[in-house]
C-alpha cells in the first residue's frame, strides 16, 4: 500500500489466515483490504466523487499493477475507472431489489407526488423512459406509458370474449383495464379500488392511462367502486353475485417453491372467492411474477 500512497491504517485485524485493514488519507479516499481463507484478496476503493483525479489515477495505476502479477487472472472485460456512483441523500430512492438478488437502478429524475393516505403510501416518480410511475406502499403499480402493453396483457391478450359479459376487476382504480375493455360489448364492468386517492392521483398524473374515463366514476357500462376488494368478494359470495370474467389487478401471484406466507394466504383467499363468484364457463385473468434466474428457484 505504501508505494500507492494510500495513507494511514485506521483499523487492522489479523486472525488465522485472514486479514482486514482500512486505509484512509486526506485526499478523500478510503480503501478496505480483506483476505479470505481460500486465498481471495479483495480491495475496495471508495471516494465521495468519481471526478476525483487522484482517485482515477490510483485506480488505473492499481489495475495496471494487478494485471502484471503472475498469479492474477486477467479480466475478460476491458478496464474501467470505477463503478457508477450510488445516488444517496435524496427524497426518493433510485434503486429496487428485484427477485431478492439484483440491484436495479431506475431513471427517476424527480418526485412528482408524495402522500400517506388513510390506507397506504402513494408516490408518483417521474421516469425518463416510462413517464410518471405510481408506487403504492413502495410497490410499483404502473407507468404512464404502460397502457398498451399492460392493458392488452391483463385483458387476456385479445383471447377473451367480453361481448355481453359481466366483468369484475379486483383493483383497477387507475381505469387502465376498464378503458381497454369498455367498448368490447360488456354489459357491466365493476372495478373495486381500495383507495379513492388512487383514482384522484390517476386523474391528475396518468391521463395517458385513464384518458377522461375517471372524470366520472360511472359510465354506460362501467363503475368504479371504492371498497376493499377482498371484502367485496366475500359479500358477493354471500349474496350470490356471478361474473363471466374476473380480473385480478390487485395482487401479483408470487413465485415460490411452496405457497406459504402472508402474500400467498391473501392470494389463495382471493382466488378461492373469485372462483365462487365466477360462472362455470367463466374466465379468470391474473398477473404473476417471474424469476430472471430459474435455477435459483427450481434447483
Amino acid at each position: 500500500m505504501k508505494h500507492l500512497d494510500i495513507g494511514c491504517i485506521l483499523v487492522y485485524s489479523n486472525t488465522e489466515k485472514h486479514i482486514s485493514a482500512l486505509f484512509s488519507n486526506n485526499k478523500g479516499l478510503n480503501v478496505f483490504l480483506q483476505s479470505a481463507k481460500n486465498g481471495l484478496l479483495t480491495l475496495d476503493i471508495h471516494t465521495t466523487s468519481v471526478e476525483n483525479a487522484y482517485f482515477k489515477n490510483l485506480v488505473n495505476e492499481l489495475d495496471e499493477k494487478v494485471r502484471k502479477l503472475e498469479f492474477a487472472e486477467i479480466p475478460k472485460t476491458p478496464p474501467y475507472d470505477s463503478l457508477p456512483a450510488m445516488k444517496r441523500g435524496r427524497e426518493f430512492s433510485h434503486y429496487d431489489i428485484v427477485h431478492g438478488i439484483r440491484l436495479v437502478e431506475r431513471d427517476f429524475d424527480k418526485l412528482v407526488f408524495d402522500e400517506v393516505t388513510s390506507r397506504q403510501h402513494l408516490r408518483v416518480l417521474h421516469s425518463i423512459e416510462f413517464g410518471n410511475c405510481l408506487y403504492c406502499d413502495n410497490d410499483i403499480t404502473i407507468g404512464e406509458y404502460d397502457y398498451e402493453s399492460y392493458s392488452h396483457a391483463l385483458s387476456g391478450f385479445g383471447h377473451v370474449d367480453y361481448n355481453g359479459k359481466r366483468v369484475l376487476i379486483l383493483g383497477g382504480g387507475d381505469a387502465c383495464i376498464v378503458r381497454r375493455i369498455k367498448d368490447m360489448g360488456s354489459t357491466m364492468i365493476t372495478a373495486v379500488e381500495y383507495d379513492q386517492r388512487v383514482v384522484d392521483v390517476t386523474k391528475l398524473y396518468f391521463r395517458e392511462i385513464c384518458g377522461n374515463l375517471l372524470d366520472s366514476m360511472t359510465g354506460p357500462n362501467y363503475e368504479i367502486v371504492i371498497e376493499d376488494a377482498a371484502e367485496y368478494l366475500e359479500k358477493a359470495v354471500k349474496t350470490g353475485l356471478e361474473f363471466d370474467v374476473v380480473i385480478n389487478d390487485i395482487a401479483t401471484i408470487p413465485l415460490s417453491l411452496e405457497p406459504v406466507g402472508e402474500r400467498w394466504e391473501f392470494n389463495l383467499k382471493l382466488l378461492a372467492n373469485s372462483m365462487k363468484v365466477l360462472k362455470h364457463d367463466g374466465v379468470f385473468v391474473s398477473h404473476g411474477t417471474s424469476a430472471s434466474r430459474l435455477q435459483n428457484v427450481f434447483q
